[in-house]
């Protein structure tokens, strides 16, 4: 099938509808039929399904590539893709990806929406120490609450008595957001005053970088 203009323009001889336009073998190929005079009935018909999108129950009976309909049934607004209805965000192209192949607008949003539930309100919290060799601190419930069950990537960065412990040595128990652990050796002693800030690290890198 040829590639058809179907911008709105009025050329000051007849039309050439078969080249110009394309017959589909729908009923607006023929309208007028040869010899009728356009009917203003159906001109208010047409003007109404403009304004509205043909909004009906069922599919429209007359449409082209680039079409829009709206579903009665779904309340979304679909676009006719030469094979089929696909709904408007489907067929909407934001950028191409790296291989070049297009991006569309729901799969945009699909990506923003799992970016915005990766991100957390920044937590922190401080306490004392009431024992010594203490390596367990208890996450209190508002930020066990604004955790929720996923820590994943999330990091408790303690810092003792004002000075920063190393990230690599304190961390969530595993499944369990109530509880920090500490490692390496570190240990709260009776009278230590600690204060905890989660953060979220995409990247943590575990092993000492070497500057010389």
């Amino acid at each position: 099938m040829t590639d058809n203009d179907n911008r709105i323009q009025f050329p000051p001889g007849l039309v050439d509808f078969p080249d110009i336009v394309g017959i589909t073998g729908q009923a607006h190929d023929n309208f007028p039929a040869a010899g009728q005079q356009p009917r203003y009935d159906w001109m208010r018909v047409f003007l109404i399904g403009l304004l509205s999108l043909q909004s009906s129950n069922t599919p429209p009976t007359q449409f082209r590539f680039g079409t829009l309909w709206c579903s009665k049934v779904t309340k979304t607004i679909n676009v006719w893709n030469g094979t089929g209805w696909v709904s408007l965000q489907d067929f909407i192209q934001v950028a191409n990806d790296n291989a070049g192949n297009p991006i569309t607008l729901t799969q945009t949003l699909a990506a923003m929406q799992a970016q915005l539930a990766s991100i957390t309100p920044r937590m922190t919290f401080s306490g004392l120490s009431v024992n010594n060799n203490v390596v367990v601190i208890p996450v209190p419930n508002e930020v066990q609450t604004a955790l929720g069950s996923n820590s994943f990537g999330l990091v408790p960065i303690v810092y003792l008595n004002g000075a920063l412990v190393d990230p690599r040595k304190s961390q969530f128990e595993p499944g369990c957001p109530a509880k920090i652990l500490l490692t390496g050796g570190v240990k709260l002693n009776k009278n230590d005053r600690f204060t905890v800030i989660v953060e979220r690290f995409d990247v943590a890198v575990v092993t000492d970088v070497v500057a010389s």
